[in-house]
């Protein structure tokens, strides 16, 4: 082999290399809410922090918005989103864009980060979805979608972009995105403040037209009262809650039970009651409930489901934590689901609604409870471990229930000043908590020494 076919042969591994590289920490990435469309809350490609080890995690660098924010962090290809979502009238409506290696536009020990970039022509209220290159967020009154390589639409030093794609903007406030919007097979799923699910073509093709590019969806259906779940994807099928009173599953493809043009789908099947944003896993929908319990329903609506329409009830329930609200959606992983209470506990049943589970209709106990602090947040699951926060805390559990527990009892692996909602991507644990005096919001990311 002559030295020009040598160095050929290096850069053609050298690039193999880089694209197995580029799909392993795509992989590990946590691109939406509850970290993909069955939002389950469970990455189970991160492996770097284990219970063994979580104990050690220490904090890599801190990142400010300008605004509180009640938002969860994504992460894409190296960079954390957080949109400056309101709590109050208080908003600046911008997405925030931070290096995820707590590198770039940080200094000082332990770093302090500044934004990358940040995009604000539109109020935003959502968690976003990074899919396929693609920044889908809603904005209140539409659905818009940014270039997540700042090219398409992208102009100018410092870079400002318009969306490649949005949806008609709408004057009527019961048409306005109430949830985070979640991807799956090319279709973008929302849903509305009058409780309306709507689909639209990802790609921003199908149904759209005009400049800017305007898209209308390719399906719809009305589902209750203000839909405040992110609809979850799994099987062929969608499943949206209102959490005032319905629970109900669609067809992904808007084609089962849909009809008419433009095209309108009822349910396959629905439940009654208050419930959390659907958790789909195994076959299940995992939900929390306006009664205190975590309730399995069968994903395809045929055990525990009669009549026409077909309405289901749990295939199990079991008591989590004080009757109120909707508390937070649970996270499934490793034939467990967990789910976070209101007043303050990390509870673990058996997912499949075996152990611990007995009687007609089928209840099931604890395999094991942990003191949060009141309110928990979702709690999300990686490599064996749960974390879990409150107000002002980061937690972190063993999944199994072995290490640091006794009699159904588990005291926490880890316990750390940060709080929020966690989410972990490629060895990092991001949270994000307000600062009520500087009227901002503080993500702290936490990695292994």
């Amino acid at each position: 082999m002559n030295r020009r076919t040598q160095r050929r042969a290096e850069r053609s591994h050298l690039v193999a290399v880089l694209l197995v590289l580029g799909v392993v920490v795509a992989g590990c990435d946590w691109t939406s809410y509850r970290y993909g469309p069955e939002h389950t809350g469970a990455n189970p490609t991160e492996l770097a922090i284990s219970a063994a080890n979580v104990s050690t995690i220490e904090r890599r660098f801190t990142a400010r918005t300008g605004i509180a924010s009640s938002a969860t962090p994504v992460v894409s290809r190296g960079v954390v989103y957080l949109p400056g979502l309101p709590q109050s009238h208080f908003f600046d409506g911008r997405l925030y864009a931070f290096d995820a290696a707590g590198s770039q536009g940080c200094t000082g020990a332990p770093a302090v980060c500044s934004p990358l970039w940040s995009v604000s022509p539109v109020d935003i209220s959502s968690t976003p979805a990074v899919v396929g290159g693609t920044i889908y967020i809603g904005a209140y009154d539409r659905l818009v979608a940014y270039d997540e390589n700042r090219v398409s639409g992208c102009t100018g030093v410092p870079v400002t972009c318009v969306p490649m794609w949005q949806t008609a903007p709408s004057a009527d406030a019961s048409e306005w995105v109430s949830t985070s919007p979640t991807v799956a097979g090319g279709v973008v799923f929302v849903g509305t403040v009058g409780g309306r699910l709507l689909a639209f073509d990802a790609a921003g093709t199908t149904g759209c037209s005009g400049t800017p590019t305007t898209c209308q969806p390719l399906w719809s259906a009305t589902v209750g009262t203000s839909i405040r779940s992110a609809p979850a994807v799994a099987g062929g099928r969608v499943y949206v809650s209102t959490g005032h009173g319905t629970l109900a599953a669609f067809d992904d493809a808007g084609t089962a039970g849909c009809s008419g043009s433009p095209v309108t789908c009822a349910p396959l099947w629905r439940a009654n009651g208050r419930f959390s944003s659907p958790a789909v896993a195994g076959g299940r929908v995992y939900v929390s409930t306006g009664d205190g319990t975590l309730a399995a329903f069968d994903a395809a609506g045929s055990a525990g489901c009669t009549g026409t329409p077909t309405t289901c009830v749990p295939l199990w329930t079991g008591l989590a934590g004080a009757a109120g609200d909707p508390g937070p959606p649970p996270a499934v992983a490793g034939g467990r689901v967990f789910v976070g209470t209101r007043d303050g506990e990390l509870v673990a049943f058996d997912a499949a609604g075996t152990t611990g589970c007995s009687g007609t209709p089928r209840r099931c106990v604890a395999l094991w409870r942990g003191p949060v602090g009141a309110p928990a947040t979702s709690p999300i699951v990686a490599n064996g471990v749960v974390y879990v926060g409150s107000s002002t805390t980061l937690l972190a559990f063993d999944a199994a229930g072995a290490s640091g527990c006794l009699c159904e009892t588990c005291t926490p692996l880890l316990s750390i000043p940060a709080g929020g909602e966690p989410t972990i991507a490629n060895g990092v644990v991001y949270t994000v908590h307000d600062d009520l005096a500087a009227n901002g919001t503080v993500i702290d990311a936490l990695s292994l020494p």
